[in-house]
């Protein structure tokens, strides 16, 4: 009775298939990011013109995005605000069972930073290494580890980048972290930058979610997190465990980084009471209520 369709660009097989067979059920299709920002994209313009033109238009059919952001991304590809739905994404509870709750950090060693996404352009990274370098200077020791899930795109400039800033020493490029087989890994660090930034190529777009920084909240540490994209309503408010700062800013990173160094008692602790919240607002039960809300939509007019 109900046909989910996990990516907006899977509709572009099951056209075929409703073509060959003449049916057409209702639909739910769920977007996650890249797929909504080629719906703008002028060299995808047939793919478009179905999902946006026919799909959006069809009695039954309703989109789902993760986060408000991408929702206003889908009406700025042209399908219309009443057929979008918003369901949060969540994170796994190994996140929290394995959180962080001592070695909180305290001046006497290098300050261990984490940031995790793919080494591409709208991750913001460059911003990053410039701000750790001059947190390095001005500041204390720090190293950084950036875990990209082999996604190596930008791994050249980076490190390149790096070696001009003289910094190559103190940044560990991880190609990928089993988080499955390690859930503590997240927790031996000391702070979290979500760098994330927006990018023109081939066409506006940024963070859709950022489920990395649920996670390192989840885990216990402190986040400071861009405010580019879906990013700065995971993280929230400022709080003495979190920062929003303006993106494409290595100064702005630099200054929060600074402003969480210097207050290490209020920073560098147990985080429990918001990251409860912050996990509240993005539960398990707040995603399964939205989604039964759009079945429910979708379904309401069906025959017994």
């Amino acid at each position: 009775e109900l046909l989910i369709v996990h990516f907006a660009e899977k509709t572009r097989d099951l056209r075929r298939v409703e073509e060959a067979t003449g049916i057409k059920l209702p639909m739910m299709v769920m977007t996650h990011g890249y797929d909504v920002f080629e719906l703008r994209d002028p060299q995808r313009r047939a793919r478009a013109d179905y999902v946006v033109g026919e799909l959006g238009r069809r009695d039954r059919v309703m989109f789902t995005a993760p986060s408000d952001y991408l929702a206003g991304e889908l009406q700025n590809a042209g399908v219309a605000a009443e057929r979008i739905a918003v369901v949060p994404n969540t994170v796994h509870p190994r996140f929290f069972q394995h959180r962080k709750t001592g070695d909180f950090y305290r001046c006497g060693r290098p300050l261990r930073l984490l940031s995790i996404g793919r080494l591409i352009d709208l991750k913001g990274h460059r911003f990053l290494l410039a701000a750790l370098a001059r947190f390095r200077r001005d500041c204390a020791p720090a190293r950084l580890s950036i875990v990209y899930g082999n996604a190596a795109d930008d791994l050249q400039p980076l490190q390149q980048q790096a070696a001009g800033l003289g910094i190559t020493d103190c940044v560990d490029f991880v190609p990928f972290v089993d988080l499955g087989a390690d859930p503590a890994y997240l927790s031996r660090f000391d702070l979290y930058v979500h760098c994330s930034t927006y990018t023109d190529r081939p066409v506006r777009k940024s963070e859709s979610f950022g489920i990395a920084a649920l996670e390192a909240i989840a885990s216990g540490l402190p986040v400071i997190a861009t405010d580019a994209g879906a990013t700065g309503g995971i993280v929230g408010h400022d709080s003495p465990h979190s920062r929003i700062v303006p993106h494409g800013s290595a100064d702005a990173l630099f200054a929060a980084m600074k402003a969480m160094h210097a207050a290490p008692q209020e920073t560098f602790t147990d985080n429990r009471r918001y990251a409860k919240g912050r996990l509240k607002a993005f539960s398990p039960q707040r995603q399964l209520a939205a989604l039964e809300e759009v079945i429910g939509r979708l379904t309401s007019s069906l025959p017994p």
